[in-house]
């Protein structure tokens, strides 16, 4: 007994003192040597980088060390630890998968694999074209969880159709990058607006501003990426922005709602018939509507609003208990409000087939004068049924840009 104490005491002073001999010495792994981040980076296995973020005294310039990891268990090394059962098991589904492989030609991946492998639902990017989508999966409409991608898709269908209303007209925009929870932005002129979208440079009252011109499919892609939900449009277009083709009405609903908006839609056709004039009616995306008297060219703005003003004051003499010409909200007591204001120069509407930051994302619908009824709900108008609308109606706005009129004297 005594022999074993003292060769434990003896065993204990040997490392005593072997601790105070290394005691200045550095660590094994503080003699690791330390390799910037991007040396790492090309470094392949089995050296996998830890990168530990140090900070020497005196010095904040960051290192990284370098530890070696060791690579988990292969799957071969891990089958040979599977007990007997497990392995005739495995063989079993082995040969199962590989029976369905030669009666059915094909070679299929794991579940896991084909989720990773198979192709997205929606394409990030036309197949061809300058208009690219970007960050399709952002959601702008949060309730119906409808997407940037939604919108690129919806422009694209109706591009046969707004093109034409649009080109060379100049436009204003309601942007919501952010959805249409966020707040949105109303701009005249877009910021890194690309070389290839055409624009056209108008003068305002202090300074000129470039308009994007939407004169075909692509501009008005490149919008809709931009996540220009509304397109706002002039009644004129270039080269003669001075002479309107369009005469706009916008019936704006109070209490009586849209059978407000019926019963002065109507009326107001009927004076216009009186006139050998002929009106356009469409759903404003919201609650109204709006009328679009298209015109021959050489009117005037002045000439227009002049005319747009004694339609509001007819309809007003007529149906004074529904609708009205006074602006202030307060004033109109409910009545529908008679907006003949938009009928100047730089003044805009909302074109025919734009969408509104609405949830659902309803568009602005042209109408056969049939349709404007105490019946008809515009919110069917949307994103998701415009395919069907157009099957079943086509374009019922085209007829508007061929068949212009002149006010009469």
């Amino acid at each position: 007994m005594n022999r074993s104490n003292a060769r434990l005491r003896a065993y204990r002073r040997k490392k005593a003192v072997a601790r105070k001999a290394n005691a200045g010495r550095p660590s094994r792994a503080a003699a690791v040597p330390r390799t910037p981040k991007k040396l790492l980076e090309r470094m392949g296995a089995p050296m996998l980088a830890r990168l530990a973020r140090t900070e020497e005294a005196g010095d904040d310039t960051h290192v990284y060390e370098v530890v070696r990891e060791r690579p988990a268990p292969s799957e071969s090394k891990a089958a040979h630890t599977t007990p007997r059962r497990t392995k005739q098991r495995a063989a079993s589904s082995r040969s199962t998968r590989t029976g369905t492989r030669r009666a059915t030609g094909e070679l299929r991946a794991p579940r896991a694999q084909v989720a990773r492998t198979s192709a997205p639902e929606r394409r990030e990017e036309p197949e061809s074209g300058l208009a690219k989508l970007t960050h399709g999966d952002r959601v702008l409409f949060p309730r119906t969880g409808l997407t940037k991608a939604d919108v690129f898709a919806y422009y694209r269908e109706v591009a046969p159709l707004l093109v034409p209303i649009l080109t060379d007209r100049p436009i204003s925009v309601q942007q919501w990058p952010a959805g249409i929870a966020a707040p949105g932005f109303f701009r005249h002129e877009l910021s890194g607006t690309p070389s290839w979208v055409p624009t056209l440079s108008v003068r305002h009252v202090e300074k000129s501003l470039r308009h994007v011109n939407v004169n075909g499919e692509e501009p008005l892609l490149w919008l809709a990426n931009q996540s220009a939900l509304t397109l706002h449009m002039w009644l004129s277009h270039a080269p003669k922005l001075s002479q309107p083709d369009f005469l706009a009405m916008d019936l704006d609903p109070g209490k009586g709602g849209w059978s407000d908006v019926v019963t002065v839609a109507l009326a107001l056709r009927e004076l216009l018939e009186e006139q050998g004039l002929e009106g356009y009616p469409k759903t404003s995306g919201k609650r109204g509507l709006h009328v679009l008297i298209p015109l021959a060219p050489g009117h005037t703005y002045a000439k227009v609003q002049a005319h747009a003003n004694a339609l509001a004051q007819a309809l007003e003499a007529r149906l004074g208990d529904l609708a009205t010409t006074v602006r202030g909200i307060e004033a109109r007591k409910g009545r529908l409000y008679l907006d003949a204001g938009q009928n100047a120069r730089g003044k805009t509407v909302v074109a025919p087939y734009s969408l509104r930051a609405r949830e659902a994302a309803p568009f602005s619908a042209p109408l056969k004068w049939s349709e404007v009824t105490r019946r008809l709900d515009p919110a069917r108008f949307n994103l998701r049924t415009l395919k069907k609308r157009l099957d079943a109606v086509g374009d019922l706005f085209a007829p508007a840009l061929k068949h212009p009129r002149r006010l009469p004297d």
